[in-house]
């Protein structure tokens, strides 16, 4: 027997079509059909609506899936961001030596956007001087870029949070690196 519907073939005595789940109505009798016709008219299996909608659903929960991923990573971004401008709002020093024997130190004073780098001595009472101030901006938990450099710098945390190293050297040319101090 042989589907009206569909041209599927269908044993004896069946009531429904198993492609097309088509009824009785559309079943047809025991005569033979041509291979060429029943092929013609028969749907190709990959492509039934059952299928389809399979598919469908599978692809959009792929996606759902990934904006969540995407959604958790740029929060997780955005506060480990946040948590490196905290920090870098403390205030933070080093004392050097002059070539002549004196001590000064260099702070570098964060606020939201700039960051001012100021010399204070002690050898000459009350002698504050700003050497520059840069715009900066925080771009991942651990970087920074000086906007006025167009430069990107990494700073490395020691665990207690009380120093930090920053890479390159954000004020002295002659290293590579910087050492910065909590002086809270």
């Amino acid at each position: 027997m042989f589907c009206t519907k569909c041209g599927a073939q269908i044993p004896d005595g069946t009531k429904e079509c198993p492609v097309c789940s088509k009824g009785e109505e559309l079943l047809c009798g025991q005569e033979e059909r041509p291979a060429e016709s029943v092929e013609a008219e028969a749907p190709a299996v990959g492509n039934t609506p059952q299928k389809k909608k399979k598919l469908l659903l599978l692809i959009s929960g792929i996606a759902a899936v990934c904006l969540v991923a995407v959604g958790i990573l740029l929060g997780v971004q955005a506060g480990q961001r946040a948590k490196l401008k905290n920090e870098l709002m403390r205030g933070w020093s080093r004392v050097e030596e002059s070539s002549g024997g004196a001590y000064y130190r260099l702070v570098l004073d964060f606020d939201e956007d700039t960051v001012d780098v100021n010399f204070e001595t002690a050898a000459i009472f009350g002698m504050n001087e700003r050497l520059a101030t840069l715009e900066y901006k925080v771009i991942s938990g651990n970087k920074i870029k000086i906007l006025d450099f167009d430069e990107e710098f990494t700073i490395e945390f020691d665990k207690k949070h009380e120093s930090f190293e920053i890479t390159p050297a954000l004020v002295d040319t002659d290293y590579y690196h910087e050492y910065w101090y909590n002086f809270d």
